[in-house]
């Protein structure tokens, strides 16, 4: 039931993930739009409200995939745009 995490890493060397970055947690908004925010609170409850246990997470093309169980629904969230599609599985 956790919020879906996004990590930047401050570096780009092979010790990106040793050297700090920031961590935000997606949002839904109205309008099938979506935002990275640095409120965990505001993750945790677009989460319980929209994608419980959410899992198989995959990137591909600028898209990021993933499934919520209790729903059955598909997110697609477009990375460029900031807008997502759902699907019930």
């Amino acid at each position: 039931n956790g919020e879906l995490r996004r990590f930047e890493a401050d570096g780009n060397d092979w010790d990106a993930l040793h050297v700090g970055g920031q961590t935000t947690y997606l949002q839904f908004l109205s309008g099938n739009r979506f935002q990275w925010t640095l409120n965990i609170e505001d993750g945790k409850s677009s989460a319980w409200n929209h994608y419980p246990n959410a899992e198989g997470i995959i990137y591909h093309n600028s898209t990021l995939y993933f499934v919520a169980k209790v729903t059955r629904t598909l997110f697609i969230l477009d990375l460029n745009d900031m807008t997502y599609t759902s699907e019930r599985t």
